[in-house]
């Protein structure tokens, strides 16, 4: 069943401007899940080579205090955990790998994803990288960092009326005792 066209209560249509807006967002939101995992790589890598460099100076001496093999121990388990980490972002990394688009995507005839990638290209938040794949740059971050802002912002002001039941008028289960 077709809305009516005349309810005054209907959203206006959005306009182009704001259309191409949202399509671009919603491509940055996209594109950043594998932005994002490459980061938090190269954070686990850096972690990685200090964490070695710390058992490396451990392990020097031949007499060490108790005190020196419990660091020794510590540091080689955060080592562990760190190289587990790294080896889960990279398997993430292979499943999202689709998510990236290639310079090549740009220079086809496509309806919405060449003139969107070349809009937001030309707004300065991305851009071709070395392996010619599309990646955000610090623009792009910050706006994406804006978005999610936003979005939890809207979350914890309306998530306060995901406990009223507008059918029986109360806040919550009242049927819940509270302590």
């Amino acid at each position: 069943m077709e809305q009516d066209s005349t309810n005054p209560n209907q959203r206006p249509s959005l306009d182009e401007a704001s259309r191409v807006e949202l399509r671009m967002l919603l491509l940055l939101d996209w594109m950043m899940a594998f932005d994002q995992l490459h980061a938090e790589k190269q954070d686990l890598e850096k972690t990685l080579i200090e964490l070695q460099a710390q058992v490396d100076s451990l392990k020097k001496g031949f007499f060490k205090s108790v005190e020196e093999e419990d660091a020794l121990h510590d540091a080689k388990n955060d080592l562990k955990e760190a190289e587990r980490a790294r080896d889960a972002v990279e398997r993430e990394m292979e499943e999202v790998n689709s998510r990236r688009f290639h310079l090549s995507l740009a220079s086809k005839d496509e309806d919405q994803l060449e003139p969107t990638l070349k809009e937001m290209e030309k707004q300065g938040w991305i851009e071709v990288g070395e392996d010619d794949y599309y990646i955000t740059n610090e623009k792009g971050l910050e706006i994406y960092q804006k978005l999610t802002e936003q979005q939890e912002s809207y979350v914890s002001h309306f998530d306060i009326y995901a406990y009223v039941d507008l059918q029986e008028g109360v806040f919550a289960d009242p049927h819940i005792q509270r302590h």
